[in-house]
């Protein structure tokens, strides 16, 4: 299949934290993207976006979410969020339930757009209660969502892995989970690889959206 073109992204938001920050300023610099928005902000996460402990800037404004979409005109949304999440009490499952949380939320005051789930990057640097295996066990989880919602879920973490599992250092920019122009290439050109996502990007085919 051929790639998606730049201009596919063009009414699309990124929702996302610090590493998605990355990617936002490198599909800035090289168009890669279209004219994609990246409303993303540091130590983003599920937790905060439901609980609103973390707004979203947006034209000198602070918006949840759910809010803040109407205004941009989009008709596609994509979020990575998690890594900040997993460690938190409660794991994957009290995660997975802020996603359905959340999910629910941008559908009810935006009943048409698209939902776009990014798998979670791995990290470099590991702890007991954050490592790959536990990100690997949570992309699951999210594909799961995916299927049980309607949204759509798209896989880029496997190409930014080296051969023990790890984020691959030339994709690392602090030996930990933040990532360099290099990672942000690699990620937004398998954004646009049809591949990638559990339903075909063109057409937005998917059963009954619940």
């Amino acid at each position: 299949m051929s790639p998606l073109p730049e201009t596919w992204f063009d009414d699309a938001v990124f929702f996302g934290d610090s590493i998605s920050v990355t990617l936002g300023k490198y599909a800035d610099k090289t168009g890669i993207l279209g004219n994609a928005l990246f409303l993303c902000e540091f130590s983003y996460s599920i937790h905060n976006a439901i609980s609103g402990y973390l707004k979203i800037w947006y034209q000198n404004e602070q918006y949840a979410p759910e809010d803040v979409l109407p205004l941009t005109g989009a008709t596609k949304v994509f979020t990575m969020l998690g890594v900040n999440d997993v460690a938190l009490p409660g794991g994957v499952d009290k995660t997975i339930e802020k996603w359905s949380q959340f999910i629910a939320n941008i559908r009810e005051k935006n009943p048409d757009i698209q939902i776009f789930i990014e798998s979670c990057l791995p990290v470099y640097y590991e702890f007991s209660d954050r490592n790959n295996d536990i990100i690997d066990e949570y992309n699951v989880r999210l594909r799961q969502l995916c299927e049980e919602t309607g949204c759509i879920y798209v896989d880029v973490a496997h190409y930014m892995k080296d051969d023990n599992n790890k984020l691959a250092l030339e994709y690392c920019s602090d030996y930990g989970e933040h990532i360099t122009y290099a990672g942000a290439a690699v990620w937004a050109e398998q954004l646009k690889n049809p591949e990638n996502y559990s339903v075909n990007p063109r057409s937005l085919e998917y059963g009954n959206h619940s």
